[in-house]
């Protein structure tokens, strides 16, 4: 049998050295970057949609080709890969066709 014996030992702490100095001076607010005007033209949203759709469009083919063809959990990937390129295609020809819609559901920023 062990005898009693004491496993934390509480420290002298000096709590003088915990005490909060006094604040710094605060420095200006920077001022803000100008922005860098963006690529509104009606051809760059063009290019952009149909490099988007065109992208997304690969990406639905494959993935659904891939769920046709495979099987168990290639399947399953190919499927959702597909189902997902062609949402996200649509959701950039909408960007394009309906902006006012579009900005309410889609996930990306054009422009």
């Amino acid at each position: 049998m062990y005898p009693y014996q004491q496993q934390y030992q509480p420290t002298f702490r000096d709590y003088r050295s915990l005490a909060q100095g006094a604040a710094p001076a605060q420095a200006p607010a920077p001022s803000p970057a100008p922005e860098a005007p963006r690529g509104s033209s009606t051809a760059v949203k063009v290019a952009e949609t149909v490099l988007t759709v065109g992208v997304m469009g690969a990406i639905g083919y494959t993935g659904i080709k891939t769920g046709m063809t495979k099987k168990g959990t290639d399947q399953i990937v190919g499927y959702v890969a597909g189902v997902g390129g062609v949402i996200l295609g649509l959701a950039a020809v909408s960007s394009f066709v309906a902006p006012s819609f579009a900005r309410t559901i889609n996930p990306f920023r054009f422009a």
